[in-house]
């Protein structure tokens, strides 16, 4: 006996767990999706084809993870892979109209756009933007979001089956009602008007046209991340995550106007950083700068509280360009001219949001006031709401709270800050030096967007001076995250980049499977 428990003693003193701590790691996130199945499928005793469908999802993502965390794969492939593959999966777990916020407005808006109406028409009691259209175009989700007991996910999917065979009947027509997107502007959705466009040329029945919209916003949404993946000359693995995050997707998969918000921020802040920090680019040509001052362009007119981004410019350097005077007044051009087709949209569209928000009484003129004449109040309450609310906005950020007001986890907390985690620790782990003017002008940027996000949701949601900010949500901050990453630069941080972002791969898919059991047995 002695002798066993000596043998045994060796072999444990000899036993290198650091070689085998992978391993050991990724077997504890099968342990996880196994449990998760198990939980599940007992949840779900009389769901067999979502039982089924979940187990299945489950080994698909358990092999993809397998493949990505013990082979070395460049991450421009990694990322084509992973964001294809939760697309894909949100694609079927949410369905169309359901958990992303304002879908259906976004739907509708989107398909007036279709139609050659650019400016929506004006209720005249209520101020609120809608128009006139087709009664079989509005698609009302069976209460899968309002009252979590009324619907499941397979109950929706039965609903839209029936709906699939509905025609749209031009003939048959009622006002819809749509104020919290009708100032959108028509840009906004360009990347889901192609889907839409396409499918009504074919077919007339709305659910399919709907879902051609989404897969045409996932597409162009992966081709233009996928690029400006590839353009990061630094922060690529960080890049990977945010762009990873649960809400990013969902927002990528659908008929919201975010999708071109995130994509077009992302891509413009790799290029930006790419022209001013790649030392093989020596010159940036006249197009490159028109392509920049376009994506600034199309997300300020998507929301106009994203204006600040335009300083990006100011990271690069005017020695790249034609002379310093040309740099100046190409600045001062672009600045101006999209500050003014901003304005004038925004005045176009002024009043379209009043008194949409139910049972309060909204008035953004008398809020503006408001703020203006109590700017060191205003500044305290931002700060204020911002401090209080930030584990909230973390949450939401990655998937907390998919849609706007609807908490669906709960046992799944832990999955999703250690996500945050991640991101914060792969952030640290990265090596990027900026220049201190550089993180200034990003610092300045992130505070301005902070405030202008802020203001907007206290214009147009709340009531005029209200002691709380509320409405807004961890999305709107996306591309703020993103730079602020970007300046985070640990010399001697102890971790290695690559073994952080391996560890979080299967932290990534975790998240997703936590998400799409919680909506199954919902």
């Amino acid at each position: 006996m002695i002798k066993i428990l000596n043998s045994l003693y060796i072999k444990m003193t000899n036993y290198n767990i650091t070689a085998r701590l992978p391993i050991l790691y990724f077997l504890f996130f099968c342990a996880v999706s196994a449990a998760l199945c198990f939980w599940t499928v007992f949840s779900l005793r009389n769901g067999l084809i979502s039982s089924a469908a979940f187990v299945l999802t489950s080994l698909i993502v358990c092999g993809v993870t397998a493949y990505a965390f013990f082979k070395t794969i460049p991450i421009k492939r990694l990322f084509l892979i992973f964001f294809s593959l939760f697309g894909f999966l949100y694609i079927i777990y949410i369905p169309v109209f359901t958990i992303v916020p304002d879908e259906t407005a976004h739907w509708l808006r989107a398909y007036e756009i279709s139609r050659g109406h650019f400016i929506s028409q004006k209720d005249a009691e209520t101020s609120g933007g809608g128009r006139v259209l087709p009664k079989s175009v509005f698609i009302e989700s069976p209460g899968f979001v309002q009252d979590s007991n009324t619907a499941n996910l397979s109950q929706t999917y039965r609903h839209l089956f029936k709906k699939m065979s509905e025609k749209i009947d031009r003939n048959d027509t009622e006002w819809m009602f749509f104020p919290n997107t009708a100032y959108y502007s028509p840009l906004t959705y360009i990347f889901q008007l192609p889907g839409i466009l396409a499918a009504s040329a074919v077919s007339a029945k709305a659910v399919f046209i709907a879902y051609a919209g989404r897969i045409s916003s996932f597409i162009i949404s992966l081709i233009i991340l996928f690029f400006a993946l590839g353009a990061m000359p630094a922060k690529q693995k960080t890049f990977f995550l945010i762009a990873l995050c649960p809400v990013f997707v969902q927002e990528a998969i659908s008929l919201s106007g975010d999708a071109l918000i995130n994509a077009l921020s992302f891509a413009v802040i790799a290029l930006i950083l790419k022209y001013s920090y790649d030392e093989k680019i020596l010159r940036i040509s006249t197009g490159n700068l028109i392509l920049i001052s376009v994506m600034f362009l199309l997300v300020s007119l998507a929301k106009i509280v994203y204006v600040p981004m335009i300083l990006l410019f100011l990271l690069l350097p005017y020695q790249k360009t034609a002379s310093k005077k040309y740099y100046i007044w190409f600045f001062a051009i672009m600045a101006a001219v999209i500050m003014f087709l901003d304005a004038g949209w925004f005045y176009t569209m002024k009043g379209y949001v009043k008194d949409f928000v139910p049972g309060i009484i909204i008035d953004p003129g008398e809020q503006i006031k408001y703020v203006m004449t109590h700017p060191f109040k205003f500044t305290f309450l931002v700060i204020k709401t911002y401090i209080v609310t930030l584990p909230k906005f973390a949450g939401m950020f990655v998937g907390l709270r998919i849609g706007a007001k609807n908490t669906f986890f709960h046992v799944e907390y832990i999955a999703y800050f250690i996500y945050m985690l991640f991101i914060v620790l792969t952030a640290c782990s990265e090596k990027f030096y900026m220049k201190i003017k550089d993180k200034a002008v990003i610092l300045a940027i992130c505070v301005l967007t902070g405030f202008a996000v802020a203001g907007a949701l206290y214009a147009s949601w709340n009531p005029v001076g209200a002691n709380v900010i509320d409405g807004i949500q961890g999305r709107y901050l996306t591309p703020v995250v993103l730079l602020l990453a970007v300046i985070i630069n640990i010399k001697k941080f102890p971790l290695k980049e690559e073994t952080v972002f391996r560890y979080a791969l299967p932290v990534v898919s975790a998240t997703y499977l936590f998400m799409f059991s919680a909506i199954l047995i919902r």
